[in-house]
């Protein structure tokens, strides 16, 4: 799922680009869906709150009855995740995935994430420290062979087709 707004007024690409890459780039996975809730009810939603549990509990899995929801984050953010708005609620109602980010340990056993349904992902996984804070880095300066190793092709493409970059 996209965010509509960043809870912390991070200015973010528009919207109909994000989604479309995120489309292309999960495109070859059929268990992957692209959501646009979040930012197809933005005007709704964001009259309320724009705090991740409250989205979550008050709007996409009342709309979604028969899904089950699982969030995952990766290790950096899990280590502060206690101090989000409602993190108790979605700790103990949906199950919860960390992925381990280089040089960012979480200790889950002393988290509000020691329950057994949420895991965190650090053996036999490969991970890198690619985030979008490095990918909008990279594109200022337009270092095409430096960007295009950390997105797919299709999302590199989009990019330049868009003269996003």
């Amino acid at each position: 799922m996209l965010v509509g707004q960043h809870a912390w007024g991070k200015k973010l690409m528009p919207a109909e680009h994000r989604l479309e890459m995120a489309r292309r780039a999960t495109a070859r996975y059929p268990k992957l869906k692209v959501c646009d809730f979040e930012i197809a009810h933005a005007e709704e939603i964001y009259a309320k709150t724009n705090q991740t549990a409250e989205i979550l509990r008050d709007f996409l899995m009342p709309a979604f009855p028969r899904h089950q929801f699982r969030w995952v984050m990766g290790s950096d953010v899990a280590q502060t995740f206690h101090e989000w708005g409602e993190s108790q609620w979605m700790a103990e109602n949906m199950a919860i995935y960390i992925i381990h980010r280089l040089g960012f340990d979480f200790a889950k056993a002393e988290s509000i994430l020691a329950d057994d349904r949420h895991q965190y992902l650090r053996e036999d996984i490969v991970t890198s420290n690619i985030s979008s804070s490095l990918v909008r880095e990279r594109g200022k300066d337009y270092e095409g062979s430096r960007l295009l190793a950390l997105v797919p092709e299709v999302v590199w493409d989009y990019l330049e087709e868009h003269k996003l970059l």
